[in-house]
């Protein structure tokens, strides 16, 4: 079972792919922009195209209706499938399954409008008479400009599709006669005669030539003329291609051509002669080979598949040689020679035939025998061709390749026009020497002064030779008189240390350019190189005055003349980013063609169609205006541009150029906000974010719509900087210049108040400090009256003390006296102790210090009594003799005991009064 699978894989292989060797089929095809629903966001089938007044692309989906403004996609559904679509003026017209009715192009987003519920299938909407009419299988609705509705119906059968021609709608019952109609009650037959294997048709296209003439689309029998009762088959080979692939849909196209959208074979643009200008399929681009819808705008051609969308532009300067199969490999070099074209490319080398068997833009490669591996360079001087290969160079004759030598990798070989019979070439190594003679072209010798590989050669007016190397050396060589030698080798200046140098001829200059670096050489000397030319990676032969250049990876024109640079649609531009890197080429085909060489096919520039291709006169467009809250992205919903809350100082604008042919670059500056022109921005919104107030003016053009469109708008201050604000604040002001007056001569009295009470404080605090400093004295005075009275007291007491001492020794003499019995007489005794108890009273000597103690210390015992209400007297008595700081032992005779008994009657006190053990009794006491 596996090895039938693999039979059969290997069968269908051979039957459907071309060798790999031999003839290789390659497509030259247009510019094609293709839309997958990927891109667009709805299903693959599209019945129908059409585009607005205003520019707007309009694609009936099975969906919805779709826009493209060149920018962006939209789906606008529909509850049921929609095949056709009209816009005229400000409404889109659409039609589908039991669908008609309409859209607001001003007003998508409120989505589909009905005009009549109806139980037919729309297949296809046109304007007739100052009518749209809607046409069915059965029935022709129509819309007048009332707005009001009327039907007639096809009431001899049912049709397929009905084609409106100058007064009249032809149509075709189906498989039967051919009929018209005016939509005014008139129904008639065609005149013509019609023969009888008409029913034998299912005409998919009517065109009215003459009175005498019609022009017929069959389904599966190709084009007819209808002519003297006679259908009349084209016999042409576009006929024989409808007939393959059969017709589904047929569009007219300026100068006689036409557009022959097919069921199976995809389109086919031709004249009715046989001439075929292109055959697109999937092999060439197309998404699909069953096309749906044809429409033509300017030099676009839209075309509706049924898995996607696609874009031809008729006009455009570039077109492509491909390789379906990728057989052909990378190509290094491309040349036109005798009619054809020769491509060296890593598989080899491949000629195009001077007929092609089909049509143009199929292109039939044959490989040259013995070429097959990396071919290098084409060169062709004289009328000869010579080939740079990896095993060699050879000579390419009468579809013969004859080496001529062995030196291998010949990149860049050229004719001396100093030694006329020498040739010199770049290759794997060296510098190699060819000479002509009567017997033709032979190797002389590799120069090995240069031992690496080479790659660039120039020959300047001089006859000085300029070589790059592969490791990224520059040489300017002088040869010896015969020119098979070097005399003289320097190294180029000013690239030391740079990377990827090469050197490129610009008619008598050499242009020397590295990764850093773009230095030109012209008579001996060394210059900086035009500016224009600063910063290029390759520099392509030229085509009158023009070189394309590759800079900064992209693609440009140069003009050598103006030494101007011009932008190429970026497309073209992107073309750069498909060459082989360093090793790019960029060959010249005929007086207005470069050839492209990229890593897969051909690359044609047209450089007369690029100039015929004029710069669009018209103004990009604003789409969309929306201002906004920045903080919430609440929308403003209706407004006057010149009246914008500050509140909504933000705005985002959308745009559009309706270019369909790439995203477009926009150029914008906003007068008020900025001094000079932004960037450029490939997306198609700008967005400013809170705005202040002021006036504003936008200016905006894009690259393939230079005329400039503006829009102004105006952003009125905050409620806090409008006028009646304003007019506040000029009274505010008003009043504050008032109040500081005001305020100023209020200061000036509070000031003068402020320094007589400052001086009146002065003056008091001077008072204060006097009486302060009085109190002070009067205190120090004081306290040294209470410490004198203080010591007083104790001395008194002491003084007290002694007296009693001494009394008391007096006694007890006495007393010793009367038990020694010794001669003195009793009474005498008893009088003297009388007398000395008389004036020795205790309680009157405590009064005396009493009223001594309290006029020195006033509030002592009343302080003392309050906090301690529990002392006796004669414990306030022992409090007293303490606060004068006696001692124990001085305290004793005062109470006539001993200096213990004083200590214990200390503690007691101590313990009444409640003390704790650290507080020491007599610092107490000294504190009242």
């Amino acid at each position: 079972m596996k090895n039938s699978l693999l039979i059969f894989f290997l069968l269908f292989i051979i039957q459907n792919y071309p060798p790999l060797y031999g003839q290789v089929t390659g497509v030259r095809r247009p510019d094609l922009r293709v839309f997958h629903k990927e891109d667009y966001g709805a299903e693959n089938k599209n019945w129908d195209i059409h585009q607005s007044d205003k520019g707007l692309l309009l694609v009936a989906n099975t969906l919805g209706l779709l826009s493209f403004d060149g920018e962006e996609w939209q789906l606008f559904k529909t509850e049921l499938p929609i095949r056709c679509v009209y816009a005229q003026n400000d409404t889109i017209y659409v039609g589908g399954d039991n669908t008609l009715g309409y859209f607001l192009e001003e007003d998508l987003k409120s989505g589909f409008h009905s005009l009549a519920k109806i139980k037919s299938d729309i297949w296809k909407i046109f304007p007739f008479n100052d009518r749209i009419v809607f046409q069915s299988f059965d029935r022709f609705y129509f819309l007048d400009q009332g707005s009001h509705i009327g039907y007639e119906r096809i009431n001899v059968g049912n049709t397929t599709y009905a084609y409106e021609q100058q007064n009249r709608i032809y149509y075709q019952i189906t498989y039967g006669r051919l009929y018209y109609t005016n939509l005014g009650g008139e129904l008639r037959e065609v005149a013509l005669k019609q023969p009888s294997e008409i029913a034998a048709h299912q005409m998919m296209f009517i065109q009215e030539l003459n009175e005498e003439e019609l022009l017929l689309g069959s389904l599966n029998q190709g084009m007819f003329l209808l002519k003297e009762g006679k259908m009349l088959p084209l016999p042409s080979r576009v006929n024989e291609l409808l007939k393959k692939y059969r017709i589904n849909h047929i569009l007219p196209l300026p100068e006689n051509r036409y557009a022959f959208g097919t069921m199976d074979g995809g389109l086919i643009i031709g004249d009715l002669k046989g001439n075929i200008d292109y055959h697109l399929n999937t092999q060439s681009g197309l998404p699909n080979n069953r096309i749906h819808s044809l429409y033509r705008k300017d030099h676009l051609l839209w075309i509706g598949t049924d898995n996607g969308l696609a874009m031809l532009d008729l006009s455009a300067p570039l077109s492509f040689i491909a390789d379906p199969y990728l057989q052909l490999g990378s190509v290094y070099d491309i040349a036109a020679w005798d009619n054809t074209f020769l491509l060296a490319t890593n598989q080899g080398l491949f000629q195009t035939e001077k007929h092609p068997q089909q049509f143009p833009n199929v292109v039939r490669l044959n490989k040259i025998n013995g070429s097959e591996g990396q071919n290098w360079n084409i060169e062709i001087i004289e009328g000869k061709v010579f080939l740079g290969h990896n095993g060699g160079t050879f000579i390419f004759n009468q579809g013969q390749l004859e080496k001529i030598s062995h030196v291998a990798g010949g990149y860049k070989l050229l004719k001396s026009r100093k030694h006329p019979h020498l040739y010199y070439q770049t290759a794997y190594f060296g510098l190699a020497v060819y000479e002509q003679n009567e017997n033709g072209i032979r190797y002389l010798s590799t120069l090995r002064e240069i031992a690496t590989q080479t790659r660039d050669l120039i020959e300047l007016p001089d006859g000085k030779l300029m070589v790059t190397t592969i490791d990224d050396n520059g040489y300017l060589l002088e040869m010896t008189g015969d020119g098979k030698s070097i005399q003289s080798l320097e190294v180029f200046p000013f690239f030391e240390g740079e990377k990827q140098i090469r050197a490129f001829s610009l008619k008598d200059r050499a242009i020397v350019t590295s990764s850093g670096k773009t230095m030109c050489y012209s008579d001996g000397e060394w210059t900086e190189a035009p500016k224009g030319l600063r910063g290029i990676q390759y520099l392509s032969e030229p085509l009158g005055d023009y070189y394309l250049v590759k800079k900064d990876n992209k693609l440009v024109l140069y003009h050598e003349a103006e030494n101007k640079m011009i932008p190429l649609p970026q497309k073209i531009a992107a073309l750069a980013k498909k060459m082989i890197y360093r090793y790019e080429h960029i060959g010249i085909l005929s007086e207005h063609e470069f050839a492209v060489s990229l890593a897969e096919g051909i690359a044609i520039f047209d450089l007369t169609a690029f100039h015929q291709q004029a710069t669009s006169t018209d103004r990009p467009k604003i789409l969309e205006v929306a201002f906004y809250q920045d903080q919430n992205g609440n929308h403003l919903p209706e407004f006057d541009p010149m009246a914008i809350p500050y509140r909504y100082n933000s705005v985002n604008f959308k745009l559009s150029d309706f270019n369909f042919k790439h995203p477009s670059t926009y150029h914008y500056f906003l007068r008020g906000y900025h001094d000079h022109w932004q960037p450029p921005t490939t997306g198609n919104h700008i967005s400013f974010q809170n705005l202040p107030h002021g006036h504003y003016t936008l200016h905006l053009k894009s690259d393939t719509a230079q005329q400039e469109v503006t829009y102004s708008f105006v952003i009125k201050p905050p409620l806090l900087l409008s006028a009646w604000a304003l007019a506040g604040y000029c009274l505010l002001l008003l009043a504050l210049i008032y109040g500081f007056f005001m305020g100023l001569k209020i200061h000036h009295k509070k000031q003068k108040l402020s320094l007589l009470k400052k001086e009146r404080e002065r003056l008091n605090k001077i008072r204060l400090i006097n009486h302060e400093k009085l109190l002070e004295m009067e205190a120090n005075q004081l306290k040294n009256e209470i410490e004198y009275k203080t010591e007083e007291l104790s001395k008194l007491l002491l003084q007290n003390n002694k007296k009693k001492e001494i009394i008391d020794q007096i006694k007890e003499e006495i007393v010793q006296i009367r038990h020694q019995k010794r001669y003195v007489q009793p009474q005498d005794i008893s009088k003297l102790n009388r007398i000395i108890d008389r004036n020795f009273d205790e309680k009157k000597d405590w009064a005396i210090f009493e009223s001594a103690f309290t006029e020195t210390h006033a509030y002592f015992f009343k302080k003392l009594k309050k906090t301690h209400p529990e002392l006796s007297e004669e414990d306030l008595r022992l409090c007293a003799y303490l606060k004068v700081n006696l001692t124990s032992k001085e305290i004793a005779p005062i109470f006539n005991i001993t200096p213990r008994s004083v200590e214990l009657k200390r503690y007691r006190l101590k313990k009444k009064m409640g003390l704790e053990k650290d507080v020491h009794l007599k610092q107490y006491i000294q504190g009242f």
